[in-house]
């Protein structure tokens, strides 16, 4: 687990430095710009005591999340790291703007007879 760990942040460190941009089917910055286009049409088309609910991958969700707590790359990196899949993540928005109020909980995955590592 830690050697793939460490590989797998090294490529997105690759892919995050944009030097090998044309090794990518889809750049870090187009990644990032993706993303970003993708939480403004959720928000846009919330009305006022609506609630949306996205599915999508650890990574988008870890750039949402660093984003919004002012993060940058290391932030996100940071993130990724802990995220666990079918964690939930919560935002609300109100008039000052889209805030991260609950990152990658999965207490809903517990079990009493398992043990994590």
């Amino acid at each position: 687990m830690r050697a793939f760990q460490r590989l797998l942040e090294r490529a997105s460190t690759r892919w995050a430095s944009g030097e090998h941009d044309a090794d990518y089917a889809e750049t870090f910055s187009a990644f990032q710009a993706r993303v970003a286009a993708a939480l403004d049409r959720v928000v846009d088309g919330l009305g006022s005591g609506q609630t949306a609910v996205v599915v999508s991958s650890a990574g988008a969700i870890a750039w949402v999340a660093s984003q919004l707590i002012g993060g940058d790359f290391s932030h996100w990196l940071a993130l990724n790291r802990v995220a666990v899949n079918s964690g939930v993540t919560k935002l609300v928005v109100g008039a000052s703007g889209t805030s991260l109020v609950g990152f990658n909980d999965h207490c809903h995955l517990a079990h009493p007879d398992v043990t994590y590592r």
